[in-house]
């Protein structure tokens, strides 16, 4: 993949993931430090998700379950349930918090919410997935496809609540950049060889 005018173009069919270093050729929004609670919420409620809309989420551990945290984020991921959407959330090392609030919400929304966690065993990734795993441990993005919209953050360090050098694609600018396309693809190639949590795990 190349970058040229700040758009990116496809090298093959299964690029690494990089964001278009300039997202104002798109409208895109950036944020120094942001929390997904506090940043992405209210932007994402400014625009109504449809109800059949999917929802893509990549995190690592989910310090926003955290008791303390928890609240804004998991009303969101609710609401967005109820309408209902489609939502898949993988995490790569869920914390045991993390585990306990999404586990809940997998028994009360069995239709509709999906959690995926990194498969035990990494041979069963490509070594570009594997790329891609070890950059997601840091790099962290939610999707949406109606309306379209993309929230990135470059740099979130696993146990912190806040993220660094993010970028927020409102209806009618995620779907403009290749970004959007290209996380979605890599996406549902990821959590397609990942491990499906159950409500019932233990």
């Amino acid at each position: 993949m190349r970058e040229d005018n700040g758009q990116c173009f496809l090298a093959d069919e299964f690029p690494p993931f990089r964001m278009v270093i300039r997202p104002e050729v798109f409208g895109g929004e950036h944020l120094e430090t942001a929390n997904i609670a506090s940043h992405l919420v209210p932007r994402f409620a400014k625009h109504l998700i449809a109800s059949k809309s999917r929802i893509r989420i990549v995190g690592y551990g989910g310090p926003n379950f955290a008791p303390v945290y928890e609240g804004a984020w998991t009303s969101a991921l609710r609401s967005w349930l109820l309408k209902p959407c489609l939502v898949d959330y993988f995490l790569q090392d869920p914390s045991e918090s993390a585990l306990s609030v999404l586990k809940d919400f997998l028994a009360e929304f069995p239709e509709n919410f999906r959690v995926f966690v990194k498969a035990r065993s990494e041979e069963v990734y490509t070594d570009q997935e594997r790329v891609l795993l070890k950059r997601w441990i840091r790099e962290h993005h939610v999707a949406a496809d109606e309306p379209d919209q993309l929230w990135i953050e470059r740099d979130h360090p696993p146990e912190s609540t806040d993220a660094h050098d993010c970028f927020y694609f409102a209806p009618g600018q995620a779907g403009e950049t290749a970004d959007y396309h290209i996380f979605r693809k890599q996406f549902d190639e990821l959590v397609s060889k990942s491990t499906r949590v159950s409500a019932t795990d233990r």
